[in-house]
This record gives C-alpha cells, structure tokens and sequence, in this order.
C-alpha cells in the first residue's frame, strides 16, 4: 500500500490542500448549466471489483490506475474535483485511497490476521508501509482486528506525494472476494479531522465496499463500534492467538495479540515467512 501510495499518486498534486478544501466562491457562473460530470463509483481489475466512498466522496481519474491485475483509486470532495460548489461535499473532509491486489486463489488475509500485529511492528514491516522504505519512518498508533477485518492506525513522517496531508492515517485491511482491499483516510493538513472522525470514516468507507461487492458478511466486524486493542508489549504468538481468535467466523469482537518471550529478530523472520507461504506480502506490497 505505500509503494501504491506514494509510487502510483506522484503525478497527482490535484487534491491538494487548497483545491481539496474548495469553497464556494469559484469564479465564472458555478450555479449556471448542467452540474459537471463526476463518477462516485468505480469498477476496477479484470474482476470488476467496485470502489466507492462515503457520500461527498468522488473518484479522482487523475490519480486512479487500473492494470487490470491491481488497481489503486483516490476519493475526494465531489465539490472539488468536479470545480462546482452544488455537487455533494463529505462530512468529514479527507483523502480516501483503495489499493486492490492481485488476485490470489492461494490464502486469505483472513488466515493471516493473527501474524499481522507482529510483522507490522518489525523493521521490515514499516519499512514497507514507509512511503521512502524507511522503518524508522513509520511509528505504529494503534492497530487491531475484529472478525476478518484488520485496523492499523500509523505515523509515517516521510514525504508525501499527495500534498498537504498529515503524517497520521486509519487504515483497514481486508478481502473482498479472491483481493485484498486496502483502504486508507488521510486527513488534511490545515483540518481538525479528529482520530474518532477518521476511524468513523474508514468504517463508512469500509462498508461501502463490502456492499457494493456483496461482501455483506464483513459488515458486523467493520461497523462494530471497539476501543482500539493496544499494542502487543512484544512479538505476536500466533499459534496462541490462533487458538484464542477461533475460526475465522466473523464475530466482531476486536482480539488483543498475546506475547511470549523470543527475540524481536526471530519473531520477524518467523512472522515473514508465514506470510510468504501465502503470498500475502506480495499481494498486500506490489
């Protein structure tokens, strides 16, 4: 998701602090004529998986990419893309990014949520959410799971391609159908997004997809309204937490990560290679 994040959106300055915050006092007539075009959904990948973002959220083509094997697409204010004060605006103003994976008939997030917490708090694991690859970059927040669906709450203060947005993002992992959505809010510099308002948003967000793929399943887990599970004191046991989290079934209780004694290096090795038997990092990272 960085390597989508900061790689895929280098062309796209469109959105911007000062265009993202559009007022209404655009020049021209902007109450004269048909309202402008603007497509709050889009079908994306060989599969035709659709995103789309809370009311107010529209899709911006300048920085969306499809190949057809992966895709990455970023919302924004309809008011603002569409350079019209009557088009809809979010209640609460943000950046909105979906990257999709590569199918992968091979494992699930799912069956990989229990080693998440480690291998994102080991250096390889921050470095590949640092937008420069950079572990000590990213600092993790917060991050947790209900059900099948993974939150991680992070830092990264490395430069962004998209400009004026905070260091801070909310983040939700995902599978939808044989993918994983990885969907992200990133608030904008000058705005008093609260963290409460941006997780409120990611879960809207979240929703939107799950339903529009018929994946209405993951509903009760992405809107189950949880204190964040705080962070493990040291690396992740995932045989024990497999044992304590079940089977998968989707109950939306949010699951703290169990510890035990190993080295940090060991842990990370360990946890990495479990996540490679499945592809998981390549779909998650490419």
């Amino acid at each position: 998701m960085s390597i989508w994040t900061s790689k895929s959106v280098q062309a796209c300055t469109l959105l911007g602090a000062g265009l993202f915050l559009f007022g209404c006092s655009g020049g021209g007539a902007p109450y004269a004529g048909p309202l402008p075009d603007v497509d709050t959904e889009i079908a994306v990948t060989s599969d035709r998986l659709v995103v789309t973002g809370p009311d107010g959220f529209c899709i911006d083509p300048a920085a969306t990419q499809d190949r057809g094997i992966s895709a990455f697409v970023l919302l924004g204010n309809c008011a603002a893309i569409g350079n019209s004060p009557r088009l809809p605006q979010p209640e609460h103003p943000s950046i909105l990014t979906a990257a999709i994976s590569e199918a992968g008939p091979e494992g699930s997030l799912r069956s990989n949520i229990p080693a998440m917490a480690a291998f994102f708090t080991s250096e390889q694991g921050r470095g590949l959410l640092s937008r420069d690859q950079d572990p000590n970059s990213v600092e993790i927040l917060d991050m947790f799971h209900q059900g099948d669906v993974f939150f991680l709450n992070a830092r990264d203060s490395s430069a962004s391609s998209i400009r004026g947005v905070k260091e801070d993002y909310w983040r939700v992992y995902m599978d939808v159908g044989n993918r994983i959505a990885t969907l992200s809010v990133l608030a904008l510099e000058d705005s008093n997004l609260t963290e409460a308002q941006s997780l409120e948003t990611l879960r809207a967000f979240a929703g939107q997809i799950a339903t529009v793929n018929n994946q209405t399943g993951l509903q009760p887990a992405i809107l189950a309204e949880a204190e964040p599970t705080p962070l493990p004191d040291g690396p992740y046991d995932s045989d024990q937490a497999t044992a304590q989290s079940g089977d998968g079934s989707g109950s939306s209780a949010p699951t703290r990560p169990t510890t035990r004694t190993v080295s940090p290096a060991r842990a990370a090795r360990t946890v990495v290679r479990t996540l490679d038997t499945v592809g998981l990092l390549r779909r998650l990272f490419n």
